[in-house]
């Protein structure tokens, strides 16, 4: 749940907002130039939920594209969309050299403890 009064803190000390014409541009239905702009910005080697790379994206566009863009107006003009598009994913990797390792090692560890303590474990 979000706190009024640290949302209403951080809201007042901003003092940039969108133009009309920055608004109008933001509003709306998506366009095949748009999404086709942002398919092509796509870092590589990334992939989303699905495990499809920017690559297969990019190199697929022009298939793919038009059905996109109609998937994504569609939800936008019916303001829904499937449990697929609601879901995100958030992974997160040490960076740290031989962190995963150790974290690895710990995994490991607590699998072998909770191993012996069930084989010790009276019937």
């Amino acid at each position: 749940m979000t706190d009024p009064v640290a949302q209403d803190t951080l809201l007042d000390g901003l003092y940039k907002s969108l133009t009309r014409d920055q608004t109008s541009l933001c509003d709306g239905l998506l366009t095949f130039a748009e999404t086709e702009t942002a398919v092509k910005a796509f870092k590589s080697g990334k992939s989303g939920l699905d495990g499809l790379t920017a690559e297969f994206y990019q190199y697929f566009w022009p298939v793919l594209g038009p059905d996109f863009v109609a998937v994504s107006n569609f939800a936008f003009q019916h303001n829904e969309m499937s449990i697929s598009q609601h879901r995100g994913l958030l992974t997160l990797v040490f960076k740290v050299k031989n962190k995963l390792l150790d974290l690895f090692d710990y995994y490991v560890d607590q699998f072998a403890l909770s191993y012996l303590e069930s084989m010790m474990t009276p019937v």
